[in-house]
């Protein structure tokens, strides 16, 4: 008889642990999360994008930020009509970690979203000077060479090439990128398509036949129909990259500024283009390097941009930046 009740409660006793394993119904008066949290780092900032909750009694976003993962130092409460925001003042070269949450008019909030890391840049140039030839001091140029800032960006200076009107660009910074796990962006206003396009480019210091390191070249170019992103290595040194079909972009307007985005990382290159209105993404190109060896030296390892256009159009060129990569 003992044996009939205690075979009775522990049947009783699975029982209640197989209900509190259910799934718990979730609570109707908890706002949902913010869907689409992206994060990207900038200098001395970090830019948060969402798209908001679709709860009509929404107050407002909660975010949380920090230097340390789950632990967050710092929240910022926003409004309802906030779907991005600049947390500028933060440090350089630091990683931090972010996530976001919904609070409604009777102060109930969210659970937390899925928590993004970022890193600010270690080396940063936003072409502050107002006008005229930029400060070369952090630059290494051809000889002869020079740049034009016009309102606060970068502009195409105007020659002849083989009696055609060309538009070009072009800077790299003098400050030592890392050998391995990094990232460079920079901004364009891409203007009316015209052959030609922008870039970025990573590679030696030493950039001439005699004296080359392996380089490569991610750019954004009009082809007569629609804008590509397209990644190849230098002329001069093709010899290890596996080939890359170059791939169509999305409608890109003269008047908009968009970001490209390079990460190096264990001889892998990736290239990425995002509107910078909502950071939504464009198009992503990638390939592996499969030649150990010939990348540069650790204290000869630059990176910079460049443009070239046919005919009248001008591109701009903003906030050039380099960051290490996680």
């Amino acid at each position: 008889m003992r044996a009939v009740k205690n075979i009775a409660y522990f049947i009783l006793l699975l029982n209640f642990c197989n209900c509190e394993k259910r799934a718990i119904p979730p609570d109707s008066n908890q706002p949902h999360i913010p869907s689409n949290f992206i994060v990207s780092g900038g200098f001395r900032s970090i830019t948060m994008y969402w798209t908001p909750s679709k709860n009509k009694d929404i107050e407002g976003y909660k975010i949380y930020y920090g230097k340390i993962s789950k632990n967050y130092s710092d929240t910022l409460l926003v409004g309802s009509e906030i779907s991005k925001k600049k947390i500028k003042d933060l440090e350089d070269d630091q990683k931090y970690f972010c996530a976001i949450s919904s609070v409604d008019i009777n102060n109930n909030e969210s659970y937390l979203s899925e928590e993004l890391s970022v890193q600010t840049y270690l080396a940063f140039e936003d072409f502050s000077q107002p006008d005229g030839a930029l400060d070369t001091s952090k630059w290494y140029y051809n000889v002869g060479y020079e740049v034009t800032v016009i309102n606060s960006q970068v502009a195409t200076i105007q020659s002849l090439f083989n009696d055609v009107s060309i538009r070009r660009s072009f800077g790299q910074y003098l400050s030592v990128t890392p050998l391995n796990k990094f990232i460079v962006e920079c901004e364009f206003k891409l203007g009316t398509p015209n052959v030609g396009g922008a870039g970025l480019m990573i590679r030696s210091k030493k950039a001439n036949p005699e004296m080359y390191y392996k380089g490569y070249n991610a750019f954004i170019f009009w082809n007569f129909n629609n804008w590509e992103l397209r990644l190849e290595e230098s002329l001069v040194d093709r010899l290890a990259m596996v080939n890359v079909s170059p791939i169509k972009l999305p409608e890109i307007r003269p008047d908009e500024w968009i970001k490209l985005s390079v990460m190096y990382n264990d001889y892998s290159i990736q290239a990425s283009v995002y509107r910078l209105l909502n950071y939504s993404i464009l198009g992503t190109i990638a390939a592996n390097d499969q030649k150990e060896g010939t990348r540069p030296s650790d204290s000869d390892c630059y990176c910079g941009f460049f443009t070239t256009q046919y005919g009248g159009n001008i591109i701009y060129t903003d906030n050039f930046g380099i960051k290490r990569a996680d």
